[in-house]
């Protein structure tokens, strides 16, 4: 009785003060979930007294019963913690894969950010468009997810704040809380503008040619088939063509201006 006299002032208090209030040595957060239980245990003691078993014996029960309440609990809430960092992993994962990272930096961080939140039992692995991860296999808590990721445009900006949240993630300076909020913002980075991407895709060429040895005319020609590749990538990036037929195509149209371009100074 007194078992139940306790358990019952705790449930009461937690309603009010809406906090976690021990019972039994352990702490209820849940209120819904605890009014809930109330009921159940106020049946279970006329049940337990309907079989003539004395108070000390009905008070051992009733324990059992909230150890096993709370233990079914506790697994929940565990659970629930390990998909949210699985999902925050992923998230972050799926965003560098879309901005343009490299497949091993992207399985890396996901890699880092389940080992500093102490994640058992993990496996990750990464595609060019998709990424598969799964967390304590082998327990109750087990759990998996699996995304598709389509091909976008690179932007290096957001590759570059993502590693700095990674970072900060493994050296606990922020909360899973704080770290989705940093996600979102970084998602929101703006991306590059066409013009800067068409000029930088130009003098790119045109350096990378006078630094293989070419001339003055020759640093032309390779600024002017950058401009043309760059408005290809465009083309291919619009009607959604995969980033490894975007390369050959690209590669194709680069060798036959090169042709051209040599071709016609003969």
């Amino acid at each position: 009785l007194l078992s139940v006299v306790r358990f019952t002032f705790c449930s009461i208090s937690a309603s009010f003060f809406q906090r976690s209030v021990p019972v039994f040595g352990y702490d209820y957060t849940n209120i819904t979930y605890l009014l809930r239980e109330i009921s159940v245990k106020q049946r279970m003691i006329y049940e337990l007294f309907e079989k003539g078993l004395t108070h000390r014996q009905t008070g051992h029960k009733l324990n059992v019963y909230c150890m096993t309440v709370w233990n079914r609990n506790e697994g929940d809430q565990t659970m629930a913690h390990t998909k949210e960092i699985l999902t925050l992993a992923v998230e972050i994962g799926d965003t560098m894969l879309r901005s343009g990272a490299e497949i091993y930096r992207v399985e890396d961080s996901l890699i880092h950010i389940l080992e500093s939140c102490e994640v058992d039992n993990f496996d990750v692995y990464v595609l060019s468009n998709g990424i598969f991860a799964s967390a304590n296999e082998d327990q109750e808590d087990a759990c998996s997810m699996i995304r598709h990721v389509p091909i976008s445009s690179v932007n290096l900006s957001k590759v570059a704040a993502l590693n700095q949240l990674v970072r900060d993630i493994c050296d606990h300076k922020c909360s899973i809380a704080e770290a989705t909020v940093r996600l979102t913002e970084c998602k929101h980075i703006p991306p590059y503008p066409k013009p800067v991407l068409v000029a930088g895709c130009a003098v790119a060429c045109g350096c990378f040619c006078y630094l293989y040895g070419g001339t003055a005319i020759d640093m032309i020609f390779a600024t002017c088939i950058g401009i043309v590749e760059q408005f290809f990538l465009f083309s291919c990036e619009k009607h959604h063509v995969s980033r490894f037929l975007t390369t050959v195509y690209a590669s194709l149209v680069v060798a036959v201006l090169s042709i051209l371009a040599f071709a016609s100074r003969l």
